[in-house]
């Protein structure tokens, strides 16, 4: 039985390439294609595809909302994240909402098909790239988030001051990781007490010297 695939891309000359490389593969079916995550969802939900490839940068609906939506409402339909970001808030925050793999677009022809046969079987598969980031992060005895500091952040900790030291407001926050905005100034009067801080200005600097965020 083949494999049916939809592809989730928004730039033309991506998703013809993607095309090109999976129907020379005799187990595969691309049974549709969307370049919004409305359409996406629809045809999901009509049509049951078994793997789901998924840029992160949409138009609208962001690749994290699709995802998320077919973990709670569709979640036969596996998903394997195509993008070119491979900064670590991206990584594991679509892992934690349910992706079972993570590719950057520099990458993902050589992994794309490796990759589909591993998730369909019931795997993960992550590319060299982030493999190399994840093992990096746990040698240095950093965690997944990649927090650098003395001070040891939980993930949401870190995900918290990535935002805020990219200056995005508690409401902004809130709608990204999908907490309430009280929670958000909770993670924030705790970054603040626990990195002995005193304003945002500081939890900025703090991000900028640990590499959490780039200038």
């Amino acid at each position: 039985m083949k494999i049916k695939i939809m592809l989730v891309e928004d730039h033309q000359i991506v998703l013809e390439g993607l095309k090109t490389l999976l129907d020379t593969e005799k187990n595969f079916e691309i049974i549709g294609e969307a370049n919004n995550g409305v359409d996406a969802l629809k045809f999901c939900t009509n049509n049951h595809p078994d793997i789901v490839i998924l840029d992160i940068g949409l138009p609208g609906m962001s690749g994290m909302d699709v995802l998320i939506h077919l973990t709670k409402n569709n979640p036969e339909v596996k998903v394997i994240i195509l993008s070119m970001h491979a900064d670590r808030f991206y990584v594991t925050s679509m892992i934690r909402s349910g992706a079972k793999g993570y590719l950057v677009k520099e990458s993902a022809y050589e992994d794309l098909v490796k990759a589909i046969n591993v998730v369909n079987d019931g795997g993960v598969y992550l590319s060299q790239k982030i493999k190399s980031m994840i093992i990096e992060d746990f040698v240095q005895g950093e965690g997944p988030s990649g927090n650098s500091g003395k001070v040891k952040l939980t993930h949401r900790e870190t995900d918290v001051l990535k935002l805020l030291a990219n200056g995005k407001s508690n409401h902004e926050i809130a709608e990204i990781l999908l907490i309430s905005i009280k929670t958000v100034e909770t993670y924030r009067s705790r970054l603040i007490k626990k990195l002995k801080l005193r304003n945002i200005a500081e939890l900025t600097r703090y991000a900028i010297k640990n590499n959490l965020v780039e200038l």
